[in-house]
Formats: structure tokens, C-alpha cells, sequence
């Protein structure tokens, strides 16, 4: 196809030649002889325009005839997008709508081929709350079968980001309101040339189970003392392992090291009786506790009197799954009576493994 406005390969005429390249290279594939004849209508609007006009009136016409294509040709519709120089992001009109949904209302968008974007943007805001997992962005890779999702729940009056990389060759966005209609639905669907980053929170705001995130699976490292770099290693919990450095019992000492290690439904005490005349230095207090909703307490106390009538705070533990362990460096001195309690118990029913352990030495 010839084309008078290819021109003589000035700054004027180049973005037009490019334009006219990639046009006729879509002609061929049988899609878009509409749009072809679109621009050449464009032609005799070259006179002495420069470039950066002629442009800006190119991409006007080209987003016009794309709006006005019906939804059964929406892959060619970002075809047209395309063709526009300069043309970086698009809004999805077939995955987007302003429309309200009435109670268990869905909004079913249009299957649009991705691959020439790098992320898929959705945000949304209404005034009532999804169903369960009311967004869904569907993925395919030949534009009919589902082969993954991705489903958030929206709650009322909280405008919402998401973002995906454009992975599969296909993506729509289906929405199912919750138990009451809507009295404003903004949903808006944008096809990102370029990677963005995932949503910004404040570090002051609370997170919740349906903000977008990133997974991020590390194995993290760290130098021993001889030099040799180790994986650090977690516990079945989940939390981190930690070894903590032998305590140094001073020399003519005896160590003290009470353990308290089984199932616990309600409460158990383990008691010490400090030697008489003896001072009693606790170093160290550490418990793991097998995870539970409600949670559970190890607590460590003075009982001055030997009968548990008054009971002196020393260090409390509250976990509910996990290891934690603390320093201390209290003494108390023996008389025969005193005793150090170290008490295990549950805040629910139902019994569960604690392990509990405080460590010193008597001087």
C-alpha cells in the first residue's frame, strides 16, 4: 500500500511513516481494514502540520474509532491502541463500569488479550460490601476456559487497588455484590505497558487479610563466628530458632536450672525452695507454648511466704504459639520459706503442650 505522507523521512513525517507501518502490518492479519481507512482519511490533513500535532490529531480519531467498535471486538480494539504513538496505558471499557448492582448483582467483564502489557491495574470503590471473594480476576490462556483466579472480598467505602503481572494471555474481571444494592459502583480496569509497584499502605494502617501483597519466599542467611555463612532455621510454628549463648555460672556457685515440659488444660505450678541462708540470682526465664486461638501465660513469681498467699511478679510470658525467652538478673535471699513459682496455664479449655524454664545460681 502506498502512502503519500511517508514524505521524505523528516522529524515531520516519521511518526506518520511508523504509524503506517504497523497499520499496514495489522491489515494483513485481516483485523482492522476499517481503521486503515480511518487514517487514510487523515492524508490530506499532513499540509504544513508538524509532527507533534499530526500526532495528537491521529490519536484523537484512533481512540474515537476504538470507543466506538463493538465489545465482540475487543483484542482488535487494543490493536487500535497500538497504533497510537505515545499510547502507554489503556482503560478496559469491557472490564470496567460505573453501574450500580442490585443485592447479589455480577458484573461479568469481556475476555481481552494482555500479552503486550506488562500488569493488570483493577480499582474499585462502592458503598455496600462484596459477597465473600466478590472480585475476581480470571485468567486464560485461549480466551474461553478459566485456568486461575485471583478473589478478594471489597468492603463498603474503601477504595481498593489490586495489581497483577500479565502472565496469562487472557484476563477478565467479574464482580458479585453482597446482600445489598449498591448506590454507587466505580470499577475501573487499566492494561499497564510497564510494571508498578503493588498498592501503598501507611505504616500506621491496619492491614487485613484482602490487601494486595506480594509473596515473598527467602531463605535468609547470616555469618558465624568462624566466618561461614548458615541458613537461619524456623520453627514447625513458624517462628524463628533461636540459640541463645550457655549462662556463666560464677565460680563457688551452685546452679540453679528448674524445667517444666507437658500438656496443660488449666493451670500447674512448678515451686523451688531457695536454700536458707543461700542468695538466689535468677539469669534467665524462656517458654514455648504449642499455638492455640485464645493463647496461653507462663509466669514466674516470689512467694514469700512459702503458701502461695502472696505471689511477687518476677517476668510474665503470653504467647499463643511460638518460643520467647527474656533476661533477668533479680535476687532473693533464702530463708526456708521463700519460694520461686514458676506457674503454667491456659486462658481456654482444652489442654496444650508448654514448656517452660527459668536458670540461675545460688551463692
Amino acid at each position: 500500500m502506498t502512502r503519500p505522507w511517508y514524505g521524505d523521512g523528516t522529524s515531520e513525517t516519521a511518526p506518520l511513516r511508523e504509524l503506517a507501518a504497523r497499520a499496514d502490518l495489522l491489515a494483513e492479519e485481516g483485523t482492522l481494514s476499517a481503521v486503515l481507512a480511518a487514517v487514510d482519511e487523515l492524508e490530506e490533513r499532513v499540509g504544513a502540520i508538524s509532527a507533534s500535532p499530526l500526532t495528537n490529531t491521529l490519536q484523537d480519531r484512533l481512540k474515537s474509532i476504538r470507543d466506538a467498535m463493538p465489545s465482540a471486538l475487543a483484542a482488535d480494539r487494543l490493536k487500535v491502541d497500538a497504533l497510537v504513538t505515545g499510547v502507554g496505558n489503556v482503560v478496559s471499557s469491557v472490564n470496567s463500569t460505573a453501574v450500580p448492582l442490585g443485592a447479589g448483582g455480577v458484573f461479568l467483564g469481556i475476555f481481552e488479550d494482555v500479552t503486550g502489557y506488562a500488569d493488570v491495574a483493577v480499582v474499585c470503590r462502592t458503598d455496600q460490601p462484596s459477597a465473600a471473594l466478590g472480585l475476581v480476576v480470571e485468567w486464560s490462556t485461549n480466551g474461553t476456559d478459566i485456568d486461575n483466579t485471583d478473589a478478594y472480598s471489597v468492603a463498603a467505602n474503601a477504595g481498593r487497588t489490586f495489581t497483577f503481572g500479565a502472565t496469562y494471555k487472557f484476563a477478565r474481571v467479574k464482580y458479585t455484590n453482597g446482600a445489598t444494592p449498591q448506590g454507587f459502583f466505580r470499577l475501573q480496569t487499566q492494561f499497564k505497558r510497564g510494571s508498578i509497584k503493588s498498592s501503598s499502605h501507611r505504616l500506621g494502617d491496619t492491614l487485613h487479610d484482602d490487601n494486595d501483597a506480594e509473596l515473598v519466599i527467602a531463605a535468609i542467611e547470616g555469618k558465624d563466628e568462624a566466618g561461614f555463612f548458615r541458613q537461619v532455621r524456623v520453627l514447625e510454628s513458624g517462628g524463628i530458632l533461636v540459640e541463645s549463648a550457655s549462662l556463666t555460672t560464677p565460680p563457688d556457685t551452685t546452679a540453679v536450672r528448674r524445667v517444666a515440659f507437658s500438656g496443660v488444660s488449666t493451670q500447674s505450678d512448678d515451686i523451688y525452695t531457695i536454700t536458707s541462708g543461700k542468695t538466689l540470682v535468677i539469669q534467665r526465664f524462656s517458654a514455648a507454648i504449642e499455638s492455640s486461638t485464645a493463647g496461653s501465660i507462663v509466669e514466674l513469681y516470689e512467694d514469700p511466704n512459702g503458701d502461695l498467699s502472696v505471689l511477687n511478679a518476677i517476668e510474665i510470658l503470653i504467647e499463643s504459639g511460638g518460643s520467647a525467652q527474656v533476661s533477668i538478673n533479680d535476687q532473693f535471699i533464702g530463708n526456708g520459706t521463700r519460694r520461686i513459682v514458676m506457674r503454667r496455664r491456659r486462658f481456654d479449655g482444652g489442654s496444650r503442650t508448654i514448656f517452660a524454664r527459668w536458670e540461675g545460681y545460688e551463692r
